[in-house]
């Protein structure tokens, strides 16, 4: 995936830029294979053992998926919102970018740091007591 990605998702891309985007399913193609050619070169590093530091927080990030994808969902429909009330019209793609990557980069930084003292996430904590009926216990 590392080479077909680009091989493929970069022409896709450019034959969806020279189309004005008018065929969605070329840049759909192109997207996700450029995304999957960076997904492979992340996890190559890492086994690699070029990215130890990220891997221990990706690792954390994983334990609390539930409660990272909540909360990137909450924080990123806030400031959407916000955006929009305060400029009157839809955020520019870098706006939504940058915010995307600031609450990923919070969440890479907390999560370590949650599951220090605390063995789950909370919304991971109620779904793993809720599904086997009984409180498991939260702190370490």
């Amino acid at each position: 995936m590392c080479t077909a990605g680009p091989a493929i998702g970069v022409p896709a891309f450019a034959a969806s830029v020279a189309l004005d985007f008018r065929v969605d399913a070329i840049n759909n193609i192109g997207v996700l294979f450029i995304s999957g050619a960076y997904i492979a070169w992340i996890m190559w590093l890492v086994l690699k053992g070029h990215l130890r530091a990220l891997a221990g927080r990706l690792a954390a990030a994983g334990r609390l998926s539930l409660m990272n994808y909540l909360s990137h969902t909450l924080l990123g429909t806030a400031t959407f919102i916000v955006v929009t009330r305060i400029t009157g019209g839809l955020p520019e793609p870098t706006i939504v970018v940058d915010t995307a990557a600031a609450i990923m980069v919070f969440q890479l930084w907390a999560s370590p740091l949650w599951l220090r003292h605390f063995r789950f996430g909370p919304m991971e904590w109620l779904l793993r007591s809720a599904a086997c009926g009984s409180r498991h216990p939260m702190r370490r």
